[in-house]
């Protein structure tokens, strides 16, 4: 996002992964926020991919709770398997546009 989106803005970094694996990585615009186990186990959810199936249904809880995105007017969901090829700031240009932010 940074390098091939020409994004400089804040970055959730919402992840299953230990907190301590992103520790010095990044600077003060990336917010890692790790999840809680009670998302990660629920009964027939939690086999397989099916428990990261619904964690991608609690990330807009997660944001709610994080203080530092109170501000925050839109939210853009990437998944890890979605690739930057062209500039960030043009879909940032477009969708304030659309939405007169």
């Amino acid at each position: 996002m940074r390098r091939r989106g020409d994004y400089t803005g804040k970055v959730v970094l919402l992840t299953d992964a230990p907190i301590l694996r992103y520790e010095g990585v990044f600077d003060e615009n990336v917010i890692v926020v790790t999840n809680k186990a009670e998302d990660m186990m629920n009964g027939y959810f939690s086999a397989g991919a099916m428990k990261y199936k619904r964690f991608k249904t609690t990330i807009l809880d997660y944001i709610a709770q994080e203080k530092s995105l109170d501000n925050v007017n839109w939210i853009f969901y990437m998944d890890i398997d979605i690739l930057m090829g062209a500039p960030f700031s043009d879909l940032v240009k477009s969708i304030n546009q659309k939405y007169i932010l």
